[in-house]
């Protein structure tokens, strides 16, 4: 993958410094470029230092711009190596030996209001503030939970005033709404009294007040309003007041009594996320999601069945037989998706709950369903049981033609491999690609794009193939983007500074490395800290620079350690420190940089013997700390002498490939 480059005018500036060469550069390209990573110490002048808190600190502005008139005039440099984008970004997160559903949790906010078009508006919605987030003691729920429902539960039957004021709600025409439903919410309404409640909590129409949204939430609680009672548990939920948690699992308990399947998987979802003590119960939650379960709550007998599968953090209580009990119940209470589950584990599963005829009758039953699911599940038990790939791959391909994600995937990998018996076949291979994205899965997406932008040898290519394969490649990559594919963010990212689609555009490709580096992303990071070391598309920050690049060496970049070791040994954004910036050195050595040993041999020729016995000392404290993050275990230092004689090459070809970071 390549190395961020800065566009670079002939005279050696940026062209972010002559505006003038900037517009010319829109048009022409200039194919110069200057490697960010490559700044020898000799080279480098002293800049002032930023504090990580300083205004600068952060993008000041995140757009995505698309070229849409692409000329023919220009040079395209450093296009994605599809050999980066290829295959490594689909892990096979579904293990399909013990076909597992997404762990459902119910995210103690099932009651909002239905999101309307908001065509119509008062004049104070554009204004109002949105619904507020969370807070960090109440986990977000995962993609995989349903939908909140409509308010409230009883809409359909709700008529006159109330339901004006709900239609006007849901249109966000919040002020209206409140105009009709305060006057009925004083006459003890309570689907009145709810709507008040919840626009105080949510700040629509009204200034946000948690009181006053309590006040309400309780007398719409007292009039039997029961949406009411879980929002009010929710607001209590999120105080760091112990004496309030305790006020929600009263309530809650309380509930329960009346409505023992929602209640009670509310309360087993926050025992197993500490909500009510700040300690994880497992014990209590099963209990409570067991009563829940009695009640015939279809999610909190899934969610049982999955600790009994023994997945993380579970693997003490795996108990194959309850669990596969537990997902028969599922289907009894009309979970069609649980016949996937029961036939995977009869197929795939524990071999003492195994049973060949069992498992294909209730996946030919959700086949029968339209469940696409249970295609993957046949074709897992071909290809990793019975060891038959031509039958593995016909149920992939079935399941494929029905938009089901993995089987779309797992076809591809098979022509694309041609292993057992099948004959590689790219066009087939990409094809499946092509169906992949077509689910609208980001990373179905990001797999056609890195196929598309695959090529025998891509510096032989024209210019014009190569523009024509970025445009068709774009709006897959940027879908994955969206999606939340961190390396497909960090490759959009280097669409816009290269100005793949014919121009750069420093600040998009800066939103979109933070965006990843949000995420995680070691090569992002790098890249982030790169465009802040030297003001390009952000503020100019090194101390900001100097953080990102030692989370990325964290991560496992080689090239953000060396830049951790540059930095540290100028004094750039940092305090000089000769003896860390020794150890960074040997320990981007140790991760496979080329470029630090050149930067080694710079350090100690200023390197005392006490800046290296200190720098020893802390390398191998560097090392067991990585380690232990990483998981793994350290392994003993080069011992070598540092190459005191290699010399820096500031004149190397600006175009020359360099490691991703």
């Amino acid at each position: 993958m390549p190395a961020v480059h800065l566009p670079q005018c002939r005279n050696g500036q940026t062209v972010a410094r002559h505006r003038w060469r900037y517009h010319l550069q829109r048009w022409r390209l200039l194919p110069n470029r200057l490697s960010l990573l490559r700044l020898p110490i000799g080279r480098q002048k002293r800049q002032r230092k930023f504090d990580s808190s300083s205004k600068t600190n952060g993008i000041e502005t995140f757009y995505a711009f698309f070229w849409h008139h692409v000329i023919s005039r220009f040079t395209l440099v450093n296009t994605i190596e599809s050999n980066q984008l290829a295959r490594a970004i689909y892990i096979r997160t579904m293990k399909f030996r013990t076909f597992t559903n997404t762990f459902f949790f119910l995210s103690l906010t099932p009651f909002l209001f239905a999101q309307g078009t908001n065509k119509k508006k008062d004049k104070t919605t554009e204004s109002a503030p949105s619904t507020p987030a969370a807070p960090a003691s109440t986990p977000a729920a995962p993609a995989s939970a349903p939908a909140a429902p409509a308010f409230p539960s009883m809409a359909p039957t709700i008529s006159g005033p109330m339901k004006e004021a709900l239609t006007a709600f849901n249109e966000g025409r919040f002020v209206k709404a409140i105009e009709i439903a305060k006057p009925l919410a004083e006459k003890d309404n309570g689907d009145a009294l709810f709507l008040m409640g919840y626009a105080y909590e949510s700040g629509r129409g009204v200034e946000t007040s948690r009181e006053k949204a309590i006040e309400y939430y309780k007398k719409a609680d007292t009039n039997k309003q029961k949406d009411a009672t879980y929002r009010l548990a929710q607001i209590y939920l999120s105080s760091k007041d112990q004496a309030e948690r305790d006020k929600a699992l009263t309530l809650l308990e309380e509930t329960a009594k009346k409505d023992p399947a929602l209640a009670g998987r509310v309360i087993g979802e926050a025992h197993l996320k500490g909500l009510f003590t700040g300690k994880q119960d497992i014990e209590q939650a099963i209990k409570w999601w067991n009563i829940s379960s009695e009640a015939r709550d279809i999610a909190s007998t899934t969610a049982l069945a999955q600790i009994y599968d023994g997945a993380e953090p579970f693997k003490d209580k795996k108990d194959p037989k309850k669990a596969l009990e537990l997902y028969k119940k599922a289907i009894e209470f009309g979970d069609k998706g649980s016949m996937v589950s029961v036939g995977s584990r009869l197929l795939n599963g524990d071999e003492s709950i195994r049973d060949e005829k069992a498992g294909r009758e209730i996946l030919d039953k959700a086949i029968a369903e339209k469940i696409a699911d249970a295609y993957l599940a046949l074709g897992d038990f071909e290809e990793n049981v019975a060891k038959n790939i031509k039958n593995a791959l016909s149920n992939y391909e079935k399941g494929a033609e029905q938009k089901q994600i993995d089987c779309a995937l797992r076809a591809s990998d098979i022509y694309s491999e041609g292993t057992a018996g099948i004959t590689k076949n790219e066009a087939k291979a990409t094809e499946f690609l092509e169906k992949a994205a077509a689910t609208g899965h980001p990373v179905g997406n990001y797999r056609y794009a890195a196929k598309l932008l695959q090529a025998p040898d891509p510096d032989k290519r024209k210019d014009e193939e190569k523009i024509a394969t970025n445009i068709k490649a774009y709006p897959y990559l940027l879908n994955a983007a969206k999606g939340g594919v961190t390396d497909a963010q960090n490759n959009i990212a280097l669409f816009y500074l290269q100005g793949l689609m014919g121009v750069a555009d420093p600040a998009a490709a800066a939103g979109w490395f933070q965006l990843s580096a949000q995420s995680g992303n070691p090569a992002a990071m790098a890249n982030l800290a790169t465009l802040y070391e030297k003001g390009y598309g952000v503020g100019q920050n090194l101390g900001q620079a100097g953080k990102l690049y030692e989370a990325a060496a964290r991560g496992g970049s080689s090239a953000a350690a060396a830049a951790v070791a540059r930095l540290l040994v100028s004094g750039m954004g940092t305090s000089r420190n000769i003896p860390h910036g020794w150890a960074w050195a040997n320990f981007a050595i140790q991760e496979g940089s080329q470029e630090a040993k050149t930067l080694l041999g710079e350090i100690a020729t200023v390197a005392t013997a006490k800046d290296i016995e200190e720098g020893t000392k802390f390398l191998e404290e560097l090392r067991a700390e990585i380690a232990k993050a990483r998981g793994t275990q350290t392994t003993e230092p080069e011992k070598k002498e540092p190459e005191k004689t290699q010399q820096p090459a500031p004149d190397a070809d600006p175009t020359k490939k360099t490691a991703e970071p």
